[in-house]
């Protein structure tokens, strides 16, 4: 093989490698409002890890802000540090409509502060600014996250409902926004101004009251929970076409579930798979020096 060809054989091989390593250290969560333990009733919001190819969800634990029992509404993780991000649901016992984190591994959750406002969605840019859609204003808000103030933008100009989710592309630098039902529109908003720019129709809605919360993947496919607005809701997991609003069904979601984010993977709690991605890595690395010692020897 000539020696450009092996250069360009192992980069690739070594670039694919790295890829499937990063995309292992993802994982897609959900929150609920509530949760059913055992056919004994609705307990405490619960924190699911999800299969996005599928939609099955495993149960991590009941969300506790202490001893007290609270239902998490939206989610969003920080780009740099990781830390998990939620709202408090308004009716929650303990912090109603407040700004909480949660641990992924205990589902543990701790205080930050009192919202003074509805949000129904968080997203992070690209430069850890919080940001939360506020569907009773109609407007996003940047968030504090030591004291959860919040900072309206300027008004959207969306005819929004009662919810709303919220997406940002980091790359693009530029955030998606469902908050005029799952048979609106999907809209996009200047997060310097806050003024919306109507975009293209949703189709394919499993169920058409409502477009609950918003994520992209690692890969840049954008999920989101779409639900029938009941109590408890049913909901289904879906990815949503930005181009053309055309949805595409997943799987169903445990009921009342609302939050939904891809978040880095805690190594510590899965070091099997840890050890598999860096194994991954190691293997490709050796091939690259392989090829390149076999073409400089022809």
């Amino acid at each position: 093989m000539p020696a450009r060809a092996a250069w360009k054989s192992a980069l690739a091989m070594l670039a694919c490698a790295l890829a499937l390593a990063a995309a292992a250290a993802d994982t897609l969560y959900a929150t609920s409002l509530r949760g059913e333990a055992a056919g004994t009733g609705f307990v405490a919001g619960n924190l699911y890890s999800v299969d996005p190819s599928t939609a099955a969800a495993k149960l991590i634990g009941p969300i506790r802000l202490g001893d007290v029992a609270v239902g998490i509404t939206a989610v969003a993780t920080h780009p740099r540090t990781g830390v998990f991000y939620g709202i408090t649901a308004g009716l929650s016992p303990a912090v109603p409509r407040s700004l909480v984190t949660v641990d992924l591994e205990s589902a543990r959750a701790t205080a930050v502060g009192k919202l003074a406002a509805r949000g129904s969605d968080l997203a992070f840019s690209a430069d850890g600014t919080l940001y939360m859609w506020l569907p009773d204003l109609r407007r996003m808000a940047k968030v504090d996250l030591q004291t959860a103030a919040i900072e309206p933008l300027g008004p959207s100009g969306i005819e929004a409902g009662a919810s709303g989710g919220i997406a940002i592309d980091r790359s693009a630098g530029k955030a998606y926004l469902a908050a005029t039902g799952a048979m609106g529109t999907l809209d996009t908003i200047d997060l310097q101004t806050g003024a919306g720019t109507r975009g293209p129709p949703l189709t394919g809605a499993i169920f058409p009251a409502s477009i609950d919360n918003m994520t992209f993947s690692p890969s840049g496919v954008l999920y989101a929970v779409n639900s029938n607005g009941g109590a408890p809701s049913n909901a289904v997991l879906v990815t949503i076409d930005t181009a053309t609003g055309a949805m595409r069904k997943v799987g169903a979601l445990p009921a009342d579930t609302r939050g939904l984010i891809f978040a880095p993977e805690r190594e510590a709690a899965n070091p099997g798979e840890a050890a598999r991605k860096w194994i991954l890595v190691a293997l490709a690395a050796l091939a690259v020096i392989l090829m390149l010692v076999a073409a400089r020897m022809k």
